[in-house]
């Protein structure tokens, strides 16, 4: 039932992810598991959105209140946000996706 949870909560990240102008989903999103990355108008240079979404991972995980991983999908450096733990509720993935928007 957790798991279900953790699934439908997820899908609606990516949905409000969709929704947002410069965020964009990297992979299909599967169980629990969402893969984004940060790319702001007028920037196209691979590296530079590279650097970008690095800076970004790190500030989220410097500020205590998520932790966050990445990998690299075709060279992109990717943000992943694992909906998993026993206690999560809606409100805390909402206050992730909030921390993500505002350092940046």
């Amino acid at each position: 039932a957790k798991l279900r949870q953790h699934i439908s909560l997820a899908q609606e990240l990516a949905e409000q992810i969709r929704r947002e102008n410069q965020f964009e989903i990297m992979a299909p999103v599967t169980m629990n598991l969402v893969c984004f990355r940060f790319k702001p108008d007028g920037v196209e240079d691979q590296y530079e959105l590279n650097r970008i979404n690095e800076n970004l991972l790190k500030k989220i995980n410097a500020s205590g209140k998520a932790y966050m991983s990445h990998t690299k999908i075709n060279g992109s450096f990717t943000i992943r946000m694992v909906i998993a733990n026993t206690y999560v509720e809606r409100r805390h993935v909402e206050e992730a996706w909030k921390l993500v928007r505002n350092s940046q």
